[in-house]
């Protein structure tokens, strides 16, 4: 099928620079000029807030066109539309000089194309005084492996503002060791996947050595708005040298700075100090990376039958990346767990006819069922840097007299061992035969329920009908809506419709937690045969979806503001209609940024 994309575009029409210096630039510019009139293009550029760290701190004086430099002038040159060469030739000096601005088409970033780098934007709050809070998050945690050739996030640094947009400038990061040796580039992007800076060839002249072999400081332009009471993510993400001989290290950004401005052009610096790190991890060595796949099924409920075996039941994916050479996997365990094992390997069993994995269109079996899973017989590749899903897979026995309604399992990979290691899991060679290393990981699986007769539910979805705005009072109130599909499998099921009775939800954050719930509800089709005045029928077999209204209060404060449904329960009989509940794991909370 042919896809097509529709991209927008906004004009933006930016300002020529005034020249202070009054310099009349009529000599090409380029890294090793020295003179007068590279102190005057660097006062102009240090002036237009493109900076230049090591004049501006005092450890360089001005006067020679350094690798600094020319990055400001690449980043001028990006800002005035003029090709980011770094050479200031005759269109840079003509831009200098006062010469006619340039127009610069930006495509407006569009749901799957790349994002482009935000341009200028008009502060909305002229003379109003404001300020930024900083915060590094939990998540990336310290320890994310970084793989060459890969690109990562790394750290994400939550970003506030408080009673005027803010304007930032610029975005400074401090690292302990040489950055430049273990990765071409470096983005900072926010929760919509917008570019807050980025550059995109890292080299020794872009930082500043603050101590010598322990602190190494980069300095972004950024041109961004963090709109008035907004708070913003933003991310930074590195990308490794497709090519290194460096080995494997731990890396730590021990410092990240965000300069701003106010409406009143008030100047404001925010600093976190907290140390986020990462590992970079050499390709050269031959390892083996596993982590978790997103299409791994979340905790779930799986319909089985009382006639037949249901096979090809997926449990949970992991990727595997053989790192700087292609291996070859020939051996893998996994670790089986059920609700019902009351001994040894009986519930397993009793459960499972058999367990697979499946990698490209290879499936294999395991050598035998029960707690430890071996798969001893293997021959598939893993090219190098390439991630390769590999699918771990059941075929749950017939439930006979419904012996294995709501029994769960669940399966853990546990990823350890070194290079030639003899009890390596997964074991993986190279070309060679040499057992490749392999990444210390738990990967567990999400919790899967079997059971005849039993809902599963899909397609959920959660709206607020307006923003929560600047109030003090709790009697303001905003409507909300979810909504969900239920399918029935080998029985009807029966939901009430009062959805105090139907639902279990839980929600924080609002300024009145009683207050925030759901009042009537809606069933498409509109009605069915079965359908009472106070309850749903889904027929066996089918499906229907249900829409829940309700409102919930909401003042002035900071955070998100969460609304879930943790449960759904249901009655196999018009008499039992909340007799069992299904916890609705895969349900998306209901969250709320408030517009303040």
């Amino acid at each position: 099928m042919k896809k097509s994309f529709v991209f927008g575009f906004v004009v933006f029409a930016f300002a020529i620079v005034a020249n202070a210096a009054g310099q009349n630039f009529v000599t090409d510019l380029k890294v090793g000029s020295t003179g007068a009139d590279v102190i005057a293009l660097q006062e102009v550029l240090i002036k237009s807030g493109f900076r230049i760290p090591s004049i501006e701190s005092g450890i360089a004086s001005k006067g020679r066109f350094g690798g600094e430099t020319r990055k400001a002038v690449q980043q001028y040159q990006t800002a005035n539309g003029i090709p980011s060469t770094g050479f200031v030739g005759p269109l840079t000096r003509a831009s200098l000089n006062g010469g006619a601005g340039m127009a610069v088409i930006v495509p407006s970033p569009t749901p799957g194309s790349s994002p482009s780098v935000l341009s200028p934007m008009n502060i909305m709050t002229p003379g109003a005084s404001g300020s930024l809070a900083l915060s590094l998050q939990s998540t990336p945690a310290s320890g994310t492996t970084v793989d060459k050739g890969q690109k990562a996030e790394v750290a994400r640094y939550k970003v506030q503002s408080a009673s005027s947009d803010m304007s930032v400038s610029n975005i400074t990061l401090d690292f302990n060791s040489r950055l430049w040796l273990y990765a071409s580039s470096i983005t900072v992007k926010d929760e919509n996947g917008n570019i807050v800076a980025e550059d995109t060839s890292l080299t020794s002249n872009d930082f500043t050595e603050m101590v010598a072999g322990s602190n190494y400081r980069l300095s972004l332009q950024a041109r961004y708005i963090v709109s008035k009471t907004s708070v913003k993510y933003f991310t930074v993400s590195v990308s490794a040298h497709a090519n290194s001989d460096r080995a494997q290290g731990s890396i730590s950004i021990t410092r990240f700075e965000v300069r701003s401005k106010d409406g009143a052009n008030v100047a404001d610096t925010q600093t976190e100090s907290s140390v986020r790190s990462f590992t970079y991890l050499a390709g050269t060595s031959g390892a083996v990376v596993l982590t978790a796949n997103a299409y791994t099924p979340p905790n779930m409920r799986v319909t089985i039958s009382t006639s037949a075996p249901a096979d090809n039941v997926v449990l949970g994916v992991a990727d595997f990346k053989s790192v700087g050479k292609t291996g070859k996997l020939t051996k893998l365990t996994l670790y089986m767990n059920t609700s019902n094992d009351t001994a040894a390997n009986t519930g397993v069993r009793a459960l499972f006819g058999d367990v697979k994995v499946k990698v490209g269109d290879k499936v294999y079996s395991a050598d035998s069922v029960g707690s430890v899973v071996t798969f001893s017989n293997m021959n598939s590749i893993l090219p190098a840097d390439t991630l390769v899903p590999v699918a771990i897979m059941v075929k749950v026995n017939t439930n006979t007299n419904n012996t294995l309604d709501g029994i769960s399992a669940s399966s853990t990979l546990v990823g350890s061992g070194t290079t030639g290691g003899s009890s390596n899991n997964p074991v993986v060679e190279d070309s060679s035969m040499v057992t490749m290393d392999i990444q210390d990981a738990a990967l567990l699986t999400s919790d899967i329920t079997f059971a005849s007769g039993i809902s599963t539910m899909d397609a959920p979805t959660a709206s607020l009908t307006g923003p929560i705005t600047n109030n003090t009072s709790t009697s303001v109130s905003y409507g909300m809506k979810v909504g969900f599909t239920i399918y029935a499998g080998d029985s009807s099921l029966y939901v009430s419709k009062n959805p105090s009775v139907a639902l279990a939800t839980t929600s924080s954050g609002f300024a009145d937690a009683t207050s925030a719930g759901l009042v009537d509800v809606t069933a498409g089709p509109d009605s069915l045969a079965g359908d009472t005045s106070t309850y749903y029928v889904i027929p066996a077999g089918s499906s229907r979806r249900f829409t829940y209204n309700g409102s919930a209060n909401g003042t002035y404060g900071s955070g998100l503001k969460t609304f879930a449904i943790t449960g759904v329960n249901y009655g196999s009989s018009v008499s039992a209609l909340a007799a069992n509940t299904v916890i609705f794991y895969n349900y998306g909370q209901l969250k709320v940024a408030p517009t303040f």
